[in-house]
């Protein structure tokens, strides 16, 4: 009777045998055999198959592998963003390198000399683009910090709480890390989604898909047309519409449905919004506007009118930053490169003639404004 009877083993979740069941003590099995009467087996006491209880513990078990999947993940996106410091260091010291290397090309060359005036030249924009680069590195850095703190909180959430597969992959995401932003750099991506609206003198258009608008750009349609997106408030120029002014490239195409290709975005350079009343002079006459975008090339001066202001394209000018805006009170001359006279008005100008030391102040605010746009935008 005894002899034929199965017990039931939970880690292979089966009734097994009881003499083919490996931890079944030799003693127990031989007794069974020879003795007809029922021998208590206390360690061993069969339990009721309950198919919940079963299910359970095999959910629980994905839990685990899910779980340590994603960790595996963790690892990975913990060494990307290891090589993508490597490669900020990396090339931070590669433009500071060849920078020296002019400057003392230039040190060897007397004051007249043609080849000093073009090599300082190039170290005036060099100057320029290893600032650019100081900014870029700064914002990596700290996406890299917070990239890597979400990781840990991550981490410490699965193993803590044993997330489900669901949460897991909910508070898993390049989005939520701020990854995509470190691979891409000075690039972002947008759908082709029907948003654009166009004024003209012929009327208004739109909605529209970027694509038809890049099309009637390169048509030159949109040369006197003013542009916004669904939801602004303000029309702007064209020129003052990022992805119809910087580099920009298909970066998915979506032939079942266009409105869902993707379009993907290059900045030339890093341009900070800001909010800020600034002072300036034009011919010694002091004005008062609003600073509300800045680059290392230039900005834009809101004006409440332009009556009154002498704002003559390819005019020079001085802005004045005190200290409290940035570390310590400069003066940058600028040009004025375009006049708005819709909403908002104002000036768009270039800089010129930046001192290397100016140009690192700046390069230090625009790095602090992004880093806190983006702090609030989290």
């Amino acid at each position: 009777m005894f002899i034929n009877s199965f017990v039931y083993a939970p880690e292979d979740r089966a009734w097994v045998p009881l003499l083919s069941h490996p931890e079944i003590p030799h003693e127990i099995k031989v007794a069974a055999t020879f003795c007809e009467a029922e021998i208590p087996v206390p360690l061993f006491h069969p339990v009721p198959f309950n198919e919940v209880t079963l299910q359970r513990d095999i959910e629980e078990e994905k839990v685990i592998e899910v779980d340590n999947s994603h960790l595996e993940q963790f690892e990975d996106i913990k060494k990307e963003i290891s090589d993508l410091s490597s490669r900020v260091i990396s090339k931070e010291d590669e433009v500071i390198a060849r920078v020296n290397t002019l400057r003392d090309m230039i040190t060897t060359l007397s004051r007249d000399d043609k080849q000093r005036i073009e090599l300082e030249e190039r170290l005036e924009k060099s100057n320029l683009r290893i600032q650019n680069i100081t900014i870029e590195n700064d914002l990596l850095k700290n996406n890299l910090k917070k990239a890597m703190t979400k990781i840990e909180i991550l981490q410490n959430r699965i193993n803590e709480n044993n997330q489900t597969n669901s949460s897991v992959a909910k508070i898993y995401s390049d989005k939520d890390l701020g990854l995509e932003d470190l691979r891409n750099g000075k690039t972002f991506e947008f759908l082709n989604s029907k948003v654009w609206f166009i004024k003209s003198e012929s009327g208004n258009k739109g909605p529209l898909r970027f694509d038809e608008l890049l099309h009637m750009k390169e048509s030159g349609e949109l040369k006197d047309s003013k542009i916004k997106r669904s939801g602004d408030l303000q029309w702007k120029d064209m020129q003052d519409i990022l992805e119809l002014s910087a580099e920009v490239s298909l970066h998915y195409e979506d032939k079942a449905n266009s409105e869902k290709s993707i379009y993907l975005v290059q900045r030339g350079e890093y341009r900070a919004d800001i909010r800020e009343a600034i002072t300036f002079m034009i011919r010694d006459n002091e004005y008062k506007g609003y600073l509300t975008n800045i680059s290392l090339s230039g900005g834009f001066i809101e004006l409440v009118k332009l009556d009154g202001v002498d704002h003559t394209k390819d005019r020079s000018g001085t802005l004045f930053f005190n200290e409290g805006l940035v570390s310590e009170s400069i003066s940058c001359d600028f040009k004025i490169k375009r006049v708005a006279d819709g909403r908002p008005k104002g000036i768009g100008f270039a800089f010129i003639n930046v001192s290397q030391k100016n140009t690192e102040i700046l390069g230090k605010l625009i790095s602090k404004i992004i880093n806190a746009n983006n702090k609030i935008a989290a």
